[in-house]
């Protein structure tokens, strides 16, 4: 028969302090968290317990243990308090902040711990008995704890159109008007060239039009008629 899982150990952002607290725990070091976890670690800032407050835990059966690295600013929030199977607070522990790695000194906080440490490591066995209190230690894998992952409001719907604006649209400066084109000078008319049948150039004088004859006229009557209005023009 064997005995209890080692606990898995997930932050829900980077530098929360998951890495120490599984060092302390002599856990299982998951990192940031992915969808299981049996411990989860925030920070007591706003933005970090938002994000615990939306994990997502299983419905049944065990929920996961939040650790939170540092004093809480207030009252612990229902949607915070309800979704996790125990809330643990860590105390501040002062020389940590400043030290690069204090894993190796966090080992050893729950077997001899420094005065310094005994304040963290009291914490650390609220941890230790709720998750054996839950039971979840027994079971195969750690509970259900899903990060959501931010998505964009408006995928797969349309996109919201700009707001109308209340002013009316200006209208586009007019083009301005191009100058008419001046047709030149009229050119004085050329002479006329003289025909080729009479060698002189025709009268530029318009011709007076020539009478119809009449039905007793005879054909010298209208030729002499003609030439008559001939000279006269």
């Amino acid at each position: 028969m064997t005995g209890p899982r080692v606990p898995l150990v997930a932050g829900v952002e980077p530098g929360a302090g998951a890495s120490t607290l599984a060092a302390a725990l002599h856990a299982e070091d998951a990192g940031l968290l992915g969808q299981q976890a049996d411990v989860v670690v925030c920070r007591p800032t706003p933005e970090s317990l938002r994000a615990a407050a939306a994990i997502a835990c299983p419905g049944r059966g065990p929920h996961p243990v939040l650790a939170v690295t540092g004093p809480l600013p207030g009252a612990l929030p229902a949607a915070v308090r309800t979704r996790f199977g125990a809330v643990v607070e860590l105390p501040l522990v002062e020389h940590w902040s400043a030290a690069p790695t204090p894993d190796a000194e966090a080992a050893d906080a729950l077997t001899g711990p420094s005065a310094a440490l005994l304040p963290y490591a009291e914490a650390l066995r609220e941890v230790v008995a709720a998750l054996i209190g839950s039971g979840q230690l027994d079971a195969a894998t750690p509970p259900m704890a899903i990060r959501p992952r931010p998505t964009d409001p408006w995928r797969g719907t349309r996109s919201p159109s700009p707001p109308r604006t209340r002013h009316r649209a200006t209208a586009d400066p007019a083009e301005p008007a191009r100058p008419r084109s001046v047709d030149p000078a009229p050119r004085a008319p050329h002479p006329a060239e003289p025909t080729a049948r009479t060698g002189r150039a025709p009268d530029p004088r318009p011709t007076r039009p020539v009478r119809a004859a009449g039905p007793d006229e005879d054909d010298e009557t209208i030729e002499l008629r003609n030439q008559l209005a001939g000279r006269a023009g």
